[in-house]
């Protein structure tokens, strides 16, 4: 309580959280934080890895040129757009020990720099998959945006009903990211599109390779099996860890469902992963709409999902091509007789 003179100012409640609890809760948390910055590590290496075997194939002329100029222009133009429109939260962690300008200046070559890499790495990779792609028999058909659209909302279903088998976790908390850019509705709009590109990057990295290494599945299947099944657990880590023992087992089940719409879809439609990608980013889009947490959450969320069903769906029409150099291609069936013959 305050005390204005004899007056009574004003009262509010205090929670005395014990030192010892404090240690010992940060202690519990310091393991799953490492092992969550390190499945981070190890995608950002896999995209690195990726981007120097892209450079290598391209000077094979085993590289698709359009694919890494159309993808490097969409995803630095994104990232540009979203370092200034964070302005305002960067701005706000300038030291005031230091010269403003100087600060100012670290930021615009550091951004420059930085998300001319990322935009770089993110389209090499891409350009070596688009390239890998046109190896492969013609694939996609009329029905290849439900099935895509689809996949996401089982893949989404499976891992709401995987998370309700762990501990309990946060309330469901309302984002308010984007409330802090300049222009909110713009930083709501183009943030997903990014996370769609990167993450649908990643898995048709990780898709490809298994394949072609693989050998269209024919040689070496268990060692890709398992592969498939650590980088399921590299991508439960990614996004948090509460327990080392359910994200571990949560982990394994991932891993366990990617490896098989691999064998039995993904490897024969690789159109399907923008769509699937694209459908869980909608559904978090659903859930800010429905949270409502400042003003630009319902706008931002509108336009995000338009942006991400186009985004996917065009994606996956650049990967579902019949023909390559005019040369009519085999079908999807022709290949599955082929790989079970």
């Amino acid at each position: 309580m305050d005390l204005a003179g004899d007056e009574f100012a004003d009262a509010y409640q205090y929670i005395y959280v014990p030192e010892e609890w404090e240690r010992e809760e940060r202690s519990s948390r310091t393991l799953p934080r490492i092992f969550s910055i390190g499945c981070s590590a190890i995608l950002g290496l896999a995209i690195f890895a990726g981007a120097i075997a892209a450079i290598v194939n391209w000077s094979r002329r085993k590289f698709s040129v359009k694919a890494f100029l159309c993808s490097l222009g969409v995803f630095l133009l994104l990232s540009l757009i979203n370092l200034a429109n964070n302005w305002l939260n960067i701005s706000s962690q300038f030291s005031t020990a230091q010269p403003f300008k100087n600060q100012v200046l670290v930021f615009i070559l550091g951004g420059l720099v930085s998300s001319l890499f990322i935009a770089a790495a993110v389209a090499l990779v891409i350009g070596m998959v688009h390239y890998w792609n046109q190896e492969r028999p013609g694939t996609g058909g009329p029905g290849i945006l439900v099935k895509g659209f689809a996949l996401g909302m089982l893949v989404a279903g499976l891992s709401s009903a995987v998370s309700r088998l762990g501990p309990e976790s946060d309330p469901i908390w309302a984002s308010y990211d984007s409330a802090s850019a300049v222009i909110p509705v713009l930083a709501g709009s183009l943030r997903p599109i990014s996370s769609l590109i990167l993450s649908a990057t990643v898995l048709l990295l990780v898709i490809g390779t298994v394949n072609r290494f693989s050998k269209n599945w024919t040689h070496k299947k268990g060692v890709y099996s398992v592969l498939l099944v650590l980088m399921g657990v590299v991508l439960a880590g990614t996004g948090g860890i509460d327990s080392i023992l359910f994200w571990l087992a949560s982990g394994f089940i991932t891993g366990v469902v990617l490896l098989l719409l691999f064998i039995y879809m993904i490897r024969f439609e690789w159109g399907l992963v923008p769509l699937a990608v694209g459908a869980l980013s909608i559904l978090s889009q659903i859930k800010i709409v429905l949270l409502d947490a400042h003003p630009a959450s319902v706008p931002g969320g509108i336009v995000a999902t338009l942006l991400l069903m186009c985004v996917a769906a065009f994606w996956s029409r650049t990967l579902t091509r019949k023909t390559r150099l005019g040369i009519p291609l085999p079908t999807v069936d022709q290949e599955r007789d082929d790989s079970t013959g």
